[in-house]
């Protein structure tokens, strides 16, 4: 048998695509994995990142979140499992692709995937040093405003 570790969130939350809200049913899918012939152990993010769980040399599969906070959270569990030698599912320049077009865009350049014509930019301004062509679709990137002193 080939074990995997499935870390999720709190309570077995493992995001799908569709409603990335809704938890698909974990406990189903440990259910089809082991059908697979894995053997599957699951923990929480926290277990692992506190100490509490030790993973060397495995491979993890791993839930996702669009909160920003937990995503953050997530991201530095990974590059820790990383550091431990571990081959994360999906890799962890996928999980950098999730909900960053740009990202998606430099990732996809190094693997050579040549699919709609696509600009990264920091500013409109940089726009004049390119001859682009009509149609375009601009995808801003939404970053919370903090108003100092206040928390909010």
């Amino acid at each position: 048998m080939k074990k995997i570790y499935l870390l999720t969130g709190y309570d077995g939350f493992y995001g799908q695509s569709r409603k990335p809200w809704v938890s698909i049913d974990t406990a189903l899918f440990v259910k089809e994995l082991q059908r697979l012939a894995y053997t599957v152990e699951q923990h929480e993010f926290h277990e692992v990142v506190n100490g509490k769980v030790e993973i060397k040399d495995s491979v993890v599969l791993y839930s996702f979140s669009h909160r920003e906070n937990l995503h953050h959270y997530i991201r530095d569990s990974l590059r820790y499992l990383m550091a431990c030698g571990n081959t994360l599912l999906p890799s962890f320049e996928l999980f950098c692709c999730h909900e960053n077009k740009g990202w998606q865009e430099l990732w996809k350049r190094t693997l050579g995937i040549h699919s709609l014509d696509a600009q990264y930019f920091s500013h409109k301004r940089e726009l004049d040093d390119y001859d682009l062509s009509f149609p375009l679709v601009s995808k801003p990137h939404r970053i919370k405003q903090y108003r100092c002193g206040t928390g909010t």
